[in-house]
């Protein structure tokens, strides 16, 4: 909106993409230089739409790894007959592991939002890839704490498994 010349501006278009504000804004600002009579300047989109993506697949990645290392510990504790774990065990090889995986999750649902003043339903409409990255996040980190959960409360379960 330009007030003071009674102008208002309305360009639609079809983005799909975190951090993409030059898309969004570079042909509004064209338009709006055309009609006060400036000249038009280029731009280009910034790399941080490539940096987000990967930093959002690394958090993914990251994950991935915390997973397999975590799996592979309850095996190790389970064949020591560590399991389940007693006393300050319990804490560091159940609890904190826990806290490891809401924190993230917590994180991204209230830091995503707020880093780009968007409330999460726009994120979803406008940013399908971010918030695809971010529903996954929350599926592996919840479904894995589940799991470790009862790999580490209930562990001749997984002994009769890995017997057989």
């Amino acid at each position: 909106l330009l007030p003071d010349q009674h102008i208002g501006i309305v360009i639609l278009s079809n983005v799909s993409r975190a951090y993409n504000g030059t898309a969004i804004n570079t042909p509004i600002e064209g338009v709006a230089a055309i009609l006060l009579g400036n000249s038009l300047t280029t731009r280009t989109d910034p790399p941080v739409t490539v940096i987000t993506q990967v930093l959002l697949l690394a958090a993914l990645l990251i994950l991935i790894l915390w997973i397999a290392g975590s799996y592979f510990s309850i095996r190790r504790w389970q064949h020591r007959g560590e399991l389940p774990p007693q006393g300050s065990r319990r804490f560091r090889r159940l609890y904190l592991p826990l806290a490891i995986d809401f924190c993230p999750v917590g994180l991204a649902w209230i830091l995503v939002p707020a880093q780009s003043d968007t409330p999460m339903q726009t994120i979803a409409l406008f940013a399908p890839d971010v918030f695809m990255v971010i529903v996954m996040l929350t599926a592996l980190s919840l479904g894995w704490a589940l799991v470790r959960t009862f790999l580490t409360l209930y562990p001749r379960r997984l002994m009769k498994r890995a017997s057989r």
